[in-house]
Order: structure tokens, then sequence, then C-alpha cells
């Protein structure tokens, strides 16, 4: 019994610029840093229609950009195609400023995420996400397989064709592997891990039980992940290949969904030794447990780590009924919700700019990504219902 309720914790889903320089006016540069948290009002300008589409899909999935008219905009965003990319450049709409501006090479999708990414950074001065990659799982046959994207979803790849159950994937730091829990070789819940370049798959973890949640530490040199083979769903840490694992946690129910510090020194994990799910810190150098008191109520689980905020943690707190997404800080002890639609919002995960999350949106029988931002709450939908079923995503920046 133990074994099915930890997989409904863990798996609740099922270069320089080519045109002129401008000179920056000082009363505009003030005027972006008094922004602070706001939205810098921004229009697209393109000649090329497939530029426009991509940059309008951009600005409208990043929290610090809104996305408006060109009469309503303080700041026009201009594409031009070149022979070997695209030209990028945010000037005022009088054109008496420049605040970002760049030229980047590639094909057309591969350009303009970087000339995103250029953007994002100059203007907000914090990383982007656009160049990043993702990896989730959806059931467009009815089996649940594994999938790639870029973060718009304009090129999806399937990367399985199991057959069987596929659950909680996760990368490594450098995008070469892929962990996740599949069914396909015993039809027994085991951990496996894919070298995505050469396609090869390899049993890492099938102990008697069950096998979940693996989660490669920030340098990719251990792996933590969850196995019942001592009676118990507890936390194990290993090598990246699965050898030498060790046991970190002792609990009189089970072990959860663990993730790591930005430092690897300490993990997170669910652990219902409380009654209710609920979040603990695990010090890794003592194998020291202590519960987060969230103020969320008797379920906290699927805990992520801000990965440039220590301070942070994201997570799955059910309130009203509900399961909604929710921020607690450690300097603070306090938490706030962060989703309040409709439906279930659950498996966050951060992107690399520590503001956004993508998490697991669920209403009835339908699943489908979100991106949220952190800091305002607002969500974006990235990709149409014909990814039936897409859920569990994890995303890795560039690499």
């Amino acid at each position: 019994m133990k074994s099915f309720r930890l997989l409904a914790i863990a798996a609740s889903c099922f270069g320089s610029s080519l045109w002129p320089v401008l000179v920056f006016s000082q009363e505009r540069i003030d005027e972006i840093s008094r922004q602070g948290h706001q939205a810098v009002s921004v229009t697209v300008d393109a000649a090329d229609p497939q530029l426009m589409r991509l940059a309008r899909r951009g600005f409208a999935m990043h929290g610090g950009f809104e996305l408006v008219t060109a009469q309503d905009a303080a700041w026009v965003a201009r594409f031009e195609k070149t022979a070997t990319g695209i030209n990028y450049r945010v000037e005022a709409k009088g054109g008496d400023a420049v605040i970002a501006q760049g030229s980047v090479h590639g094909q057309v999708l591969e350009a303009m995420l970087a000339a995103l990414d250029g953007i994002v950074l100059q203007v907000t001065k914090r990383p982007g996400f656009f160049q990043g990659r993702l990896v989730f799982v959806a059931e467009p046959s009815g089996n649940t397989e594994l999938y790639t994207s870029d973060i718009l979803f304009e090129a999806v790849t399937p990367l399985s064709n199991f057959g069987a159950q596929v659950v909680s994937p996760r990368w490594s730091p450098d995008g070469r592997y892929l962990v996740f829990t599949s069914y396909a070789a015993t039809g027994y819940p085991d951990i496996v891990r894919l070298d995505i370049g050469e396609g090869m798959l390899n049993t890492i973890a099938n102990y008697r039980g069950v096998n979940l949640g693996a989660r490669f530490s920030p340098d990719g040199n251990r792996l933590a992940f969850v196995s019942s083979s001592s009676g118990t769903p507890e936390i194990y840490i290993s090598r990246p290949d699965g050898s030498q694992a060790q046991r970190f946690t002792w609990t009189k129910g089970l072990a959860a969904t663990p993730t790591w510090s930005p430092d690897g020194s300490q993990l997170i994990f669910t652990s219902d030794d409380w009654g209710g799910p609920q979040i603990i810190l695990l010090d890794l150098a003592q194998k020291r447990n202590t519960r987060i008191r969230t103020g969320m109520g008797g379920y906290n689980a699927e805990a992520a780590w801000n990965p440039l905020d220590r301070d942070q943690i994201a997570f799955t707190a059910q309130r009203n009924g509900q399961f909604q997404i929710a921020l607690y800080q450690f300097s603070t002890g306090k938490s706030v919700q962060l989703t309040s639609q409709i439906g279930d919002s659950v498996e966050p995960v951060w992107l690399s700019d520590g503001r956004h999350l993508i998490v697991t949106y669920r209403e009835g029988a339908t699943k489908r990504l979100r991106i949220l931002d952190s800091e305002t709450g607002k969500t974006n939908d990235p990709h149409t219902l014909q990814l039936v079923g897409a859920c569990q995503a994890d995303f890795v920046g560039k690499f």
C-alpha cells in the first residue's frame, strides 16, 4: 500500500551588433531602473512573419515584458533576418534610446531563442530561459512516453517508444543524460539512464520494490532517489551511474520527491511522518531531518529549490480541495500562494532564470504544461492540447 501512495505523491500527473549604436539617455535608463518588477511594455516589429510570431510568443511568455499594441508601447523590439541569423534591437518608440541590441547566428528558431535571451539579460539584468530544453511525459497513444522540446514547443521530438509507463524524467546538468523510472524492462518500477547523444539506455536502480524520483546533484556527480528496498520508501544517494548507493533517511512512513539545494549540501523531500505529506529538510553531512513549516495546511509536497536563490522553494499545497503552487522563503519562514485557478497546478520545476517555473495544470481529464511567473502569479500556455496528457516536465538551461 505504501508503494501506491508513493507513486501518487511522486507522479501526481499521470556577438556585437551590426546596427549603429544610439546613445542611451540617462532619463530612459532611470525609467527602466525604476520599473523594478513592473513589466516593460513592448511591441514587435519584424518584416518576416516567422520572426514576428516567434518574438511575440517569447515576450508573451516572459513576465518581465508586457506585449502591447504599437500605440501603447514604450519600447519597440525590432528583428531582422540576415544570411546567417538575426539582428535584434529594442529601442524607445521615439528612437532616442536603445536598451538592447545584438546579432545572433543560427537557424531561425535557434537564433530567435538566443536573441530573446540576449534581450532579457540586457533589459532585466537577469538571465533568460529561452535557450533551455524541456523533457516531459505525454500520452498521445494511450501510453506515457518521453518527449523533448524547446521552450516554445516549436520542435517537439519523441524520445521513447516503450509502450509502458514512464515516470518523472530529469536532466543531468550538462544535458547529456536523462534519468527516469520505467516499467519497460521488467514490468517493475526501475530507474534507468538515457544517454541522449548515444541513445544508450541503462538500468541503474532495480532494487526490490519501487525505485523513483531520481535527481542529479547540481554538479552532476551524485544521484538522489527513492527506493523501498528496505521495506519503506527511503532516500538514497549514489554515484551518477547508480553505483555505491547509500541510505540517508529512516522515516516512519515514506519519503518521496527529493530535490537538491543549489550547492548540493542539502536535500528537501516529502514525508508523511506527520500524518499528511510535509516537506522535510535533510542535512547530508549530519543525516539530520528538519520539518519545514510552510503554514500551508496538511498537504505540502513536490518541493523544488530555486537554482539561483537558495532562500526560495516552490511546492505543491492543497488549498480548498485543490492543488496549487506556493512559494516558501527560508528567511521569513512564510509562504505565499502563487496559483489560484480552477483545477490543479502541480509538479513545479524552476527555469534557469530563478523567476519562472514550468508546472502541470490539470482540469478534469485534461493535463497540460504551463509557464508560471513566480513574481506576478501569471501563467502562459506554451503548447496546444494536441500534446495529450503533457505533464512531469523538467528543464535544463543552455549548456
